[in-house]
């Protein structure tokens, strides 16, 4: 048997677009289901929680009284997440710096979505305040990290704090991805072929003596009948393809929809809603070509649906001794 590594990897978070979503919906209610997959399958996951979601919620919920509902809701399912074994990551989305909270619903400004938007000294603070936020709930050391929204360059923003709170991994690059946006800016075209390496300054460059781990999100290739295939399922309004969360993303940009569909793309591995549905062909593939590497899935637990834990349930059953933890 090959030595290959599985790491479910989950984004915790609300969504970013004109509809924050429900608590419950987005969040509370599939990670029970994703616990009970867990259990059932004696597996372990990783979640990167949103920390900057947290102190959001502590600094409002002496005004409105629901966010501390909220709060105590959510940090006690880190707690158990943290007490029955899996991993508790860093999520950094600093948009929230800026979040408004009307109308029971946050309003959010994400002209300042990437940590780099802010000052060297701010970006600090940030850091800090979220990480010992996140500490307040989980009985072992955070280790590991994502950027929100993939937004990790440049890594200098990080590098000097990281190192002193110890947070030694991160997973937020996937082969060949770039977006350029008014929110977003990442560019990993060109980076290296491994499923993990070290690094000192930059996610990019591998450095034997490097201080940092990265372990980068398994991608694949999504022809254009699977685009279309997705298309027809939401047109449809098929049940098992519905997402558990009730609010809305930010959105990719109708051109890059359009594009997907008439050419197909290449782009992360994931177990979200329809996507799901490329896992299993994308793990033999992986498995071929890469016997002893490390395959990283990302998913959120706002965009499963009913097929997506089906699934990693079936999943997690056939290669349960290859799962690993961050």
């Amino acid at each position: 048997m090959s030595k290959a590594k599985i790491y479910i990897t989950f984004d915790y978070e609300l969504f970013f677009g004109p509809d924050s979503g429900s608590i419950e919906a987005c969040i509370l209610q599939p990670t029970r289901e994703l616990m009970k997959v867990g259990s059932d399958c004696d597996v372990n996951f990783t979640f990167f929680v949103d920390a900057g979601m947290l102190c959001a919620f502590k600094r409002n919920m002496s005004i409105y009284p629901e966010l501390a509902v909220s709060y105590e809701q959510v940090i006690s399912q880190i707690r158990e997440l943290d007490r029955k074994g899996h991993t508790i990551a860093l999520h950094i989305h600093s948009h929230w710096e800026d979040a408004v909270y009307e109308g029971g619903k946050w309003v959010f400004d994400t002209s300042r979505y990437r940590l780099s938007s802010f000052s060297q000294q701010e970006a600090d603070e940030i850091i800090r305040r979220y990480f010992n936020e996140l500490s307040l709930h989980c009985e072992k050391p955070i280790k590991a990290f994502r950027a929100g929204g993939w937004c990790v360059q440049p890594f200098e923003v990080f590098r000097s704090t990281f190192a002193e709170l110890g947070i030694a991994i991160d997973s937020s690059l996937y082969k060949d991805g770039y977006m350029s946006t008014k929110s977003h800016q990442f560019d990993f075209r060109g980076m290296p072929s491994s499923t993990i390496w070290n690094f000192n300054s930059d996610p990019m460059m591998i450095e034997m003596d490097g201080i940092f781990t990265e372990i980068p999100i398994a991608s694949t290739a999504y022809s254009r009948f699977f685009y279309l295939g997705m298309l027809w399922h939401r047109l449809l309004k098929t049940e098992k393809y519905r997402m558990f969360g009730d609010g809305r993303a930010i959105g990719g940009g109708r051109k890059r929809q359009l594009k997907s569909i008439a050419e197909g793309d290449f782009g992360v591995v994931s177990l979200d809603s329809y996507r799901c549905r490329q896992l299993k062909s994308a793990w033999r593939k992986f498995l071929k070509s890469t016997p002893d590497g490390h395959f990283v899935v990302i998913a959120h637990p706002k965009a499963l649906s009913r097929a997506s834990v089906e699934v990693l349930a079936d999943f997690a059953k056939a290669e349960r001794n290859r799962f690993s933890i961050m």
